[in-house]
């Protein structure tokens, strides 16, 4: 007589109504929800680690020194760099003294202006320390480029009256503020904030127009005209025969 194997190994066959580890349907599902709960709670946690983790890098990077496109300037001021190629007004001044100084088309230009946009994202990915090998073969090749050289050259150029003086007035500011008068700088460095859009020194004549009329290929703008200036008042002689007429 055949020997039954599975059922001296104790083995049960589950059916429809005793499942194979003994719990409902009901019960199963909620177990697939507990599990995606879990696993959803779990990666949540990771990306606010690593998130914590490129921005402790970022803060410490803008505190540091570096050089890129054959530019060496502190974190802050490379910080102020991307945000203020951002701004799509400021990326057309740029556009306007690139054509300027190099004699390209504005079509030329903006093909420059792509690389720039580009090599600014890596910066921000190199800084936050988040960058991929892929990434950091094409910020090499960029950071080597002769347009983007020349790009990153003619923005600081052209950025300097428009930014970083403004920048460090709002510094100079809020310890002035801060050790003189005891008052909160908070409000007056919001005015200042070297995040948004650049301000321009009243006292400085913006470089823009004079890029933009020669892009358009004006004359060079001309000196202003000497003011006129009336003659002296003649003197009148009052005798006693002239006095009445």
């Amino acid at each position: 007589m055949a020997r039954n194997v599975a059922a001296e190994a104790g083995f049960v066959r589950p059916t429809l109504d005793r499942p194979a580890d003994g719990k409902t349907p009901e019960e199963r599902a909620k177990d697939r929800d507990d599990q995606l709960l879990s696993y959803a709670a779990q990666t949540l946690e990771e990306i606010e680690v690593r998130r914590q983790r490129e921005e402790a890098s970022y803060q410490e990077w803008r505190q540091g020194s570096h050089t890129y496109a054959g530019q060496t300037m502190d974190g802050e001021d490379w910080h102020r760099a991307m945000n203020w190629f951002r701004d799509p007004s400021n990326v057309a001044d740029w556009e306007d003294a690139m054509m300027a100084k190099t004699g390209q088309s504005r079509d030329e230009v903006r093909q420059t202006g792509g690389k720039m946009k580009r090599f600014y994202d890596l910066m921000e990915k190199d800084a936050r320390g988040s960058m991929n090998a892929d990434e950091r073969a094409e910020f090499t090749k960029l950071n080597e480029d002769k347009d983007v050289k020349r790009g990153v050259e003619v923005q600081q150029e052209i950025q300097g009256v428009d930014n970083s003086v403004m920048a460090k007035m709002s510094e100079r500011n809020e310890a002035t503020l801060n050790g003189a008068t005891g008052h909160s700088a908070s409000s007056f460095a919001a005015a200042l904030d070297d995040d948004g859009p650049a301000t321009k020194l009243a006292s400085v004549q913006s470089l823009t127009a004079v890029y933009k009329g020669a892009a358009n290929g004006d004359a060079p703008l001309s000196p202003p005209a000497t003011p006129h200036i009336a003659p002296p008042l003649q003197t009148v002689q009052v005798s006693p025969d002239n006095m009445f007429g």
